[in-house]
C-alpha cells in the first residue's frame, strides 16, 4: 500500500510540473519560487475529489463570510470555454475556492433552494489532474445523492446553467 501512494506522489509531482508550466504560459505567471539546493523546496498541495488526486495550482483563502450567491454570467444559449470563465469569475469578484465549495457541501441546507439545475462553480482554486489537465471544483445536484463535489475541465464549454459562487 505504502509503494502505491509513493508512486502516486510521483505521478503527481510530474503532474505539477506540467501543471506550473501551463500555469506560466496561460496566466504569464512567475514560479513561486526558484530552484535553490540549500533550501527545502514547498509541498505540492495534494487533494482527493471523486477518488481522483490533484495538484493544487492555484487557490484562494476560504471566505469568512458563508452567505452565497450564485451569479449567472452568460445569456441564456451563450457559453465560453473555462478559462474566459475563470478569467471572468476574477474580474466580478466571483472567486471562492475548493475549501469554500467544501464548506458549502458540508452545509447544504444552507445553499438557496431553486438552483438545484445549476452547476455552482468555486473559480478561485485551479487543479491539476495526473494527466496534466487543469480544472476547478464545481457543485452539482444529483437527486439521489444531493449536492456532489466535482472537478471540470478548464478546457470544456461552460454554459448558462454554471453560476459563479460570491459572497454575499
Amino acid at each position: 500500500m505504502n509503494r502505491n501512494l509513493s508512486w502516486l506522489k510521483v505521478i503527481a509531482l510530474i503532474g505539477l510540473g506540467v501543471c506550473c508550466f501551463l500555469t506560466t504560459s496561460v496566466y504569464g505567471a512567475k514560479p513561486v519560487s526558484s530552484y535553490d539546493s540549500k533550501k527545502s523546496q514547498p509541498t505540492p498541495k495534494i487533494v482527493v475529489i471523486d477518488d481522483r488526486m490533484f495538484t493544487v495550482v492555484e487557490d484562494v483563502v476560504q471566505s469568512t463570510k458563508h452567505g452565497r450567491e450564485f451569479v449567472v454570467f452568460l445569456k441564456r444559449d451563450e457559453s465560453v470555454v473555462g478559462w474566459f470563465m475563470h478569467w471572468q469569475a476574477k474580474r466580478l469578484g466571483t472567486n471562492l475556492g475548493l475549501a469554500d465549495a467544501r464548506y458549502d457541501l458540508r452545509n447544504q441546507k444552507n445553499l438557496p433552494h431553486g438552483i438545484q439545475n445549476a452547476y455552482l462553480v468555486y473559480a478561485g482554486t485551479v487543479l491539476c489532474d495526473q494527466e496534466g489537465n487543469l480544472g476547478i471544483p464545481l457543485l452539482r445536484f444529483d437527486f439521489e445523492n444531493g449536492w456532489v463535489l466535482l472537478v471540470r475541465k478548464l478546457g470544456s464549454e461552460y454554459h448558462s446553467g454554471f453560476r459563479l459562487a460570491r459572497s454575499k
